[in-house]
């Protein structure tokens, strides 16, 4: 009501001080002021609409936070049963100098809320880590901010372990949401956990060892997803310290044995196949039909070593990463493991040999004799590149 009031004053004046024409005017820009404020509001929210809702969820998520801090704080309060926490000594102020505790006692409670304030962050620290990682812009600082308050949690701890519950509580409640979420982390946050948990940690926080055993599998599952030379020939500090550990070199020389077995057999079905053979290039059919110049230059080149069938360059394509795992796990640490396999696949690579025959050119055909003289050709290429794989495998050392 105030507001149609002071809005029949200013009319009113308007028509007392003004001619009709001079407000029917001021009607007009006061109608266009209006229409150009209201496309400039327009304008403004379709170039921030994703920014006004990028602050909204902040906000909401601000507030679900700012809810379960209250909640873990009331927690914390009232819950003495689980937590275990030790009340605070009471305040002694001036009038209380000649109190008998001794000073050793004020020391201790002082020294216990400080342990409570970086127990206190901690928690929330990983609370904030599971409940946002998913969803943050600012994942990255989340994780630091954990790594931090555990180091900071473990100088705390280094005499004291009175709040055993809720630390093994929330270090149980990290390793489940590291190894059970599907969450992307980068190789070296995968590796600080790994220090953390079987390292620098080991022997101050309270994990449980079913939660390890889960972690060094879900770690070097995702360590070796990355590409193994790139992870290897690392200029960084933290990753070169990881793959020179033990632990690394094992779980390195298992999955290369793996993988190794699992060629291996793909090379005994590939041998051992009766499916008929049919040569890479087919001049001039396959240039007539498609015509895919990378493929047919990467066809042309296992020509040139001898590989004009489609089996031989399957075979070529199985026994190139057998000879590189070799020397992995030679450089590696599994010396042995090596040597067997290198044996057998030189074995193998022997039996591959093609088997030179004599025959009778006279009564050939000149078709005969050029598709014989273009088959030995290819025979003593494909000869020449199984003796140079041969060659390296015997050099591996």
């Amino acid at each position: 009501m105030v507001g149609e009031e002071e809005d029949y004053s200013a009319a009113l004046q308007l028509f007392r001080e003004r001619s009709i024409a001079q407000v029917r005017d001021y009607d007009l820009e006061l109608s266009s002021r209006v229409t150009r404020s209201y496309e400039r509001f327009t304008r403004e929210l379709q170039t921030h609409y994703k920014d006004i809702l990028k602050v909204t969820d902040e906000v909401d998520r601000l507030y679900v936070d700012l809810k379960e801090g209250d909640a873990m704080f009331m927690d914390l309060c009232f819950k003495d049963d689980l937590y275990k926490l030790n009340k605070l000594a009471d305040y002694q102020g001036e009038t209380n100098r000649s109190s008998s505790l001794p000073i050793e006692t004020h020391l201790v409670s002082g020294g216990q809320s400080q342990t409570l304030l970086v127990i206190s962050s901690w928690v929330l620290a990983i609370s904030d880590l599971i409940s946002r990682f998913a969803t943050s812009t600012s994942a990255l600082k989340l994780f630091d901010s954990v790594m931090s308050e555990f180091d900071e949690l473990k100088v705390a701890l280094e005499d004291d372990m009175a709040y055993e519950t809720i630390i093994k509580s929330k270090c149980e409640a990290f390793l489940q949401f590291v190894c059970s979420s599907d969450i992307n982390l980068t190789i070296s946050q995968w590796i600080r956990i790994y220090n953390l948990a079987l390292n620098d940690g080991r022997q101050v926080f309270p994990w449980k060892v079913e939660s390890i055993e889960q972690l060094e599998k879900v770690l070097f599952e995702a360590v070796f997803r990355e590409n193994l030379d790139t992870l290897l020939g690392s200029d960084d500090e933290l990753i070169a310290d990881f793959v020179a550990t033990r632990k690394f070199k094992e779980a390195l020389n298992k999955k290369l044995l793996k993988d190794s077995q699992t060629l291996f057999e793909r090379l005994d079905k590939l041998i051992e196949s009766d499916t008929p053979d049919s040569p890479i290039l087919a001049f001039p059919e396959t240039c007539l039909t498609t015509i895919n110049i990378p493929e047919i230059v990467q066809e042309s080149q296992y020509y040139s070593m001898g590989l004009v069938t489609r089996q031989k360059v399957q075979w070529y394509k199985i026994i190139t990463p057998l000879t590189g795992i070799i020397e992995k796990l030679q450089h590696h640490g599994g010396t042995s493991q090596a040597k067997e396999l290198r044996e057998s696949l030189v074995k193998k690579l022997q039996q591959q040999k093609p088997i030179k025959t004599s025959q009778d050119d006279k009564s050939a055909s000149m078709s005969d004799v050029v598709s014989r003289m273009i088959d030995q050709y290819n025979d003593a290429k494909f000869t020449t590149m199984v003796e140079s794989k041969i060659r390296s495998l015997t050099e591996i050392m």
